[in-house]
């Protein structure tokens, strides 16, 4: 996997397929809202989880009912793939496991 910094047409193009993601501060964010605090405390200990099985952390925040998430590589000063591969398993996550139920808020 490519543990360099990607260009912004590479980052733009990636983004393409996570329309849930945007760039700010040259870091991948996602925020996500669930119907309550425990639905978030429970999101944030599988993307911990997982972040742990791939040693790749991200930045998490949560506020109340609100979740972000952020990646960029340290090593590489930038967004890298890998980023982009953590990513596609956050949103695996909102979907397999929350999907159904934030279409009801």
């Amino acid at each position: 996997m490519k543990m360099e910094a990607l260009k912004e047409e590479e980052i733009q193009e990636k983004l393409r397929y996570l329309p849930n993601w945007k760039v700010e501060n040259n870091t991948l964010v996602r925020m996500q809202t669930f119907p309550n605090y425990l639905d978030a405390l429970e999101f944030v200990y599988k993307v911990g989880h997982a972040a742990e099985t791939a040693d790749h952390h991200p930045d998490i925040f949560m506020n109340y009912k609100r979740v972000t998430v952020k990646y960029w590589t340290h090593r590489a000063n930038g967004i890298t793939e890998l980023d982009f591969k953590m990513a596609g398993i956050v949103e695996k996550l909102v979907t397999e496991n929350y999907h159904e139920r934030d279409a009801k808020n």
